[in-house]
């Protein structure tokens, strides 16, 4: 491969087509050198950077990333994962990368290092990027959908809903109730079928009840009865708690974890209508999931090297329909 068909020019580093080309054959690890164990990996929705801690490297002060991006380090193991699982992003998530295994490759700059300076180089372009793709904005609308839901719950109210809806942005479910937690998945399909992005997404915490929450909805004209769209939820939501300034920054807070940007408000007028009922179904070992217990009879080195899972699940005809009073026998 010649200078012109690199990244940047770098032709120790694929160029962006390339990634392309193999990202649509399916998951795949390519090393790349631009420094000790560095590869460049695809699991058929994240695409991220493996690259080595040096000794006594210190992975605190990571720049904060958009939502869409994703840093985790392992001191023990030595390294140092950078993901997007954005795809509109991640064409400019590979340019974020190539700076920073440049400054590692060209100048010796330790991992943190690297990825810190390059974020001062290319995080803003990256940050005007992170508009959200169609499908988050269904995944968000079933999640405002839900906490209203709880937020009309005679046990809740609007307090109890907003500090159970994912407080941090690596919280593994959707909603920590008092006494259950709760998945929120939306489809657009016309079966019920979810994504499941980790593991532990539907592993239950110890001693609390997990649920999944469905959600079914589907491309609406623009002034059908009953059409909502992201601006809509929002909009109404804050409506509600315009009295209340408390509530309304704690909305508001909730709202930037979960990657949205009023300045992103054009992007996010596309209208959907709920296609059925939404269901509540109780997730126990008779639910169809992976978590890793399921992975227990494999030998440890083996399982050692599974890194992560993404699998869809049909959830059709499972669970009861979530009504006001089952949602409050939850949780009362």
């Amino acid at each position: 491969m010649s200078s012109g068909d690199s990244a940047g020019g770098r032709s120790w580093l694929l160029a962006w087509r390339n990634v392309e080309q193999l990202m649509a054959q399916g998951p795949f690890l390519h090393p790349i050198p631009a420094g000790e164990s560095t590869v460049l990996s695809y699991d058929g929705t994240r695409l991220s950077v493996i690259v080595a801690l040096a000794a006594g490297e210190n992975p605190e002060g990571l720049p904060a990333l958009p939502q869409a991006l994703n840093f985790t380090a392992d001191p023990q193991q030595r390294k140092l994962t950078v993901t997007c699982e954005d795809r509109d992003l991640q064409k400019y998530f590979y340019t974020y990368i190539g700076q920073a295994l440049e400054l590692i490759r060209a100048q010796g700059a330790q991992s943190v290092a690297a990825f810190k300076e390059a974020w001062t180089r290319l995080g803003e372009l990256l940050e005007e990027q992170v508009v959200l793709s169609r499908e988050k904005q269904l995944g968000l609308i079933g999640e405002l959908r839900l906490l209203e839901m709880v937020a009309a719950n005679q046990y809740c109210g609007w307090s109890v809903a907003l500090d159970a809806w994912h407080g941090s942005a690596n919280t593994e479910h959707d909603f920590a109730l008092p006494t259950v937690d709760l998945e929120v998945k939306t489809t657009s399909k016309e079966s019920r079928v979810h994504m499941i992005g980790s593991l532990n997404q539907l592993r239950e915490s110890p001693g609390r009840p997990l649920y999944l929450v469905s959600f079914q909805y589907s491309s609406s004209p623009l002034h059908a009865n009953g059409s909502t769209s992201l601006n809509d939820k929002v909009q109404g939501i804050r409506a509600a708690l315009a009295r209340n300034a408390d509530l309304s920054r704690r909305f508001d807070d909730r709202m930037k974890l979960a990657g949205w940007d009023p300045a992103h408000n054009p992007h996010y007028s596309a209208r959907f209508i709920e296609r059925a009922e939404p269901r509540l179904i109780l997730v126990n070992s008779a639910f169809p999931r992976i978590i890793p217990e399921n992975l227990t009879g494999l030998p440890a080195d083996l399982r050692s090297r599974i890194q992560s899972v993404v699998y869809s699940i049909d959830v059709s005809g499972l669970g009861a329909e979530l009504t006001t009073q089952g949602l409050e026998e939850l949780t009362k």
